[in-house]
């Protein structure tokens, strides 16, 4: 039951929870875009969903925010439901667990390909492009890899093999 695993959620997010883990449930159900408003607690939402895949079992989640104050805020509002949320230490990392990293390191970050993720949860999505020229960011193509999106098949492959691909 939700209530009683998380019962620092108020009920909104309750049902935010479990409509996302109805949608993960489903073969084809690729993700869950939550948009309810500013200050709603779609952060506790996101973390209620990360909980609730680590009583699974599943604590390969990568979550990707904006900058690192709000790193540093999912991290503290994590422990509020239990969870251990580390920070990849550098471009170098994939991390283990529960991860959390800016959209700037996921863009520059070879190594997150290198890794099964059960769950990722980006934050302020919206800011995944934001290219002046309307191009995909770095981050969104590296989202788009690590997710097995369609779009993204060549940047895995690219992130995967770098080095062979620099010796050509």
């Amino acid at each position: 039951n939700i209530r009683e695993t998380l019962p620092c959620l108020l009920p909104g997010q309750h049902e935010d929870v479990h409509k996302a883990e109805q949608r993960f449930s489903k073969p084809t159900g690729y993700g869950m875009l939550f948009t309810n408003g500013t200050g709603t607690g779609k952060t506790f939402t996101g973390l209620g969903v990360i909980k609730r895949f680590a009583m699974q079992g599943k604590k390969n989640t990568l979550i990707i925010v904006p900058d690192d104050k709000i790193a540093e805020d999912w991290v503290t509002s994590g422990k509020a439901l239990g969870l251990d949320i580390t920070r990849l230490a550098s471009t170098k990392d994939k991390g283990k667990g529960i991860v959390i990293t800016t959209y700037a390191n996921m863009g520059d970050n070879d190594e997150i390909a290198n890794r099964k993720w059960d769950l990722i949860v980006p934050d302020e999505a919206h800011s995944l492009m934001q290219s002046a020229d309307g191009t995909p960011t770095s981050y969104l193509q590296n989202l788009r890899a690590i997710t097995h999106h369609p779009d993204g098949w060549v940047q895995r492959f690219t992130m995967q093999n770098r080095d062979l691909l620099a010796q050509q």
